[in-house]
This record gives C-alpha cells, structure tokens and sequence, in this order.
C-alpha cells in the first residue's frame, strides 16, 4: 500500500496538489510544526527592488482541451531544443511528442506498469538531438526512446530520479527525489553517478523545502529553481556553482508540518515559481503566489550570464506553468495545453 502512495504522491508533487490531499490522510493526527534547516545556499539580491513591467501582445496558435485528442491529462511540457514540446500525460502515463499545430507525431512508452518501456511514476523528460529520456521515480529508473516511439534502454537506478537535464558528453544531471541527502548527481549514459553534490540539509524531510526545477542553459550550464526558495542558481557542467541570486521578490524558507508521519509543506508558504524555463539569453520564471492558489499570469525575466532582472510581464490568462522558446510560450492549465505566439512592445 505503501509503495502505491509513494507513486500517486509523485505525480501529484509535480502538479502542485499533493499537499492538499496529504492533510486529509488522517485528520486524527495531531500536526507538528518543523523548522527547515538549509546551508550552503548564500545568495546575492538583486540590485533593483521594483518591477520594470513592459507590455506583450499575444495571438494564440492552438489549444488542446478534448481529452484523448490527443491528450488525456493532467498533463506538463518540456520542450526540446528545437522548442518542439514533449507533453507528459500522466492520464496515460506516455510521453506525447507534438507537430507545430499541435498534432500528434509519436506517443512514447506503454503506459503504467513495471515492464520495459511502461512506467510507474513519470517526473521528468528530456531529450539529447535523436533520444528521449524519461526519469520514472516509481520504479527508480531511466528510459530511453527514439523519436519513432522505439523504446531504446532501461536503466535501474539506485535512487528515485526526479528532475532531468541532459549535459555534454552524453551525460545526465538529476535532482534526487527530495528526501535525499545529496541533491543533485551527474550521471553517465550507462547510469553511473559520477558525482554527488549540492548537501543543503542534514534532515532528510527538510528535502520537501528544496522542491524546484532544472532548466538547462544554451552554454551547456543548467539552473535550478526553487519551487518555494526565492533564488535561482546557475551550475557549471561539473556541479560548480557559477552564481545565486535572489528573485525580485524573494520568499522566505516555507514552513513544514508533520501530519500522521507524512511530512508537507505548509499551505500557508509562498510559492516561488511555478515553472521556468530558458530561451535565448534569459530565463523565464511564472512566479507563484501561496500554496493551493496555482495559477499565476505574472512572468519575470533574468539574464542568464548574470542573473540580473531584466523585466516584468503579464500574460494574457492565467496559467499553471509557461514554457517559453524564441517567439512562442506554451501554457498548462489542467488538461489544457495552448501555444501562443507573442512581441515585447
């Protein structure tokens, strides 16, 4: 039973909504409050202390709402680096591939199981030029596709993946699931760990504060972002950290409590940001607001050789999480996916 809550939490960590269905395991439990301890994340302000806000015009391109055309839902997108988007469905528990006017071209993997090519618990995708690579925290292991759908390799890892970015060299970097110690770990093509780093807590549930996301740069440098952490940070290729820096409007280290032995974090936190992402020479954060309120139509933008802020602007709706490439966003809200088009004015 236990491994089978584990799976559901995982999927459900990933669309902000786990903490609201963790509080009602069991409502005899008597919660505890917990103090979140973190080193080793100094971080410098920004230089400005007020929005630069710049207005957008925004034409849409497509929306896909219909369940199973193609899209079942709830769904998340990473995009490639061609900015093509590779949709995870966890309704089906596939990775969907999708053409410019958002049609299908191939559906990836056999949906749940413990088989080759099924998965458990999908966390994160992403893609080197000709492969698709899947990080499947339910049965702790990597998968690999061609673009045609053809599942290419299984490997079993000895910890849970959670977030994906590809590196050189064929090379991997993943944040760990959040209990564990070490957060992050570049790992080889055979699945290797090679190197461990990034040790913020000595408390293993003071993971669930470190929650974020990887975004890679187009020098080959990847960011993490705090989902409830107010900074960003940048990482050179071997785990060096180059610079963090705090956003516009920094939130404070969320609160957690302890419910009936399940650890979360409190609704009452400011959220961060709710996704992020990196096109051209800037990086893309939706910023949040609190826990429970997930939708957000406030975009900031950063320079990435610096981490200075650069500019503020409203998207024309609201929005669970925004990927941004070149002239395009595409928008998640619930089982909706759209692509916009959109130019600074």
């Amino acid at each position: 039973m236990k491994k089978y809550i584990f799976e559901i939490l995982l999927i459900l960590a990933g669309l902000g909504i786990a903490a609201s269905l963790l509080a009602g395991l069991d409502e005899r439990a008597t919660v505890q409050s917990l103090e979140v301890e973190i080193a080793g994340m100094e971080r410098a302000p920004q230089v400005v202390s007020q929005s630069r806000v710049v207005s957008i015009t925004a034409e849409p391109i497509y929306e896909l709402f219909e369940p199973g055309e193609p899209l079942w839902g709830p769904i998340d997108v990473r995009l490639d680096q061609n900015g093509r988007p590779m949709v995870i469905d966890f309704g089906d528990s596939t990775i969907k591939l999708l053409g410019d006017q958002g049609e299908l071209l191939t559906a990836l993997g056999k949906g749940k199981g413990q088989g080759p090519g099924e998965f458990q618990a999908i966390t994160d995708v992403a893609a080197f030029d000709h492969e698709i690579w899947v990080t499947d925290a339910g049965n702790s292991r990597l998968a690999s596709f061609d673009r045609l759908g053809k599942i290419q390799e299984t490997i079993k890892l000895e910890t849970r993946p959670y977030r994906l970015a590809t590196m050189e060299e064929e090379r991997f970097l993943m944040m760990h699931t959040p209990s564990q110690l070490e957060t992050f770990g570049v790992y080889s093509r055979d699945g290797k760990l090679n190197k461990a780093f990034g040790k913020f807590i000595d408390k293993p549930w003071d993971g669930q504060a470190l929650d974020g996301m990887l975004s890679r740069a187009p020098t080959g440098e990847f960011f993490y972002i705090g989902k409830y952490l107010g900074f960003f940070s940048l990482y050179d290729q071997q785990g060096v950290l180059r610079y963090s820096r705090e956003t516009l409007s920094p939130t404070p280290l969320p609160e957690l409590t302890k419910k009936g032995g399940v650890v979360r974090v409190a609704r009452r936190s400011a959220v961060n940001a709710l996704s992020a992402s990196v096109s051209g020479d800037q990086l893309f954060l939706l910023r949040g607001t609190v826990i429970g309120n997930w939708l957000s139509d406030e975009i900031e933008v950063y320079d990435l050789s610096s981490g200075d802020y650069v500019h503020s602007f409203q998207l024309p709706e609201p929005a669970e999480r925004v990927y941004f490439h070149g002239n395009s966003f595409y928008q998640v809200k619930g089982s909706t996916l759209s692509k916009w088009r959109y130019e600074i004015q």
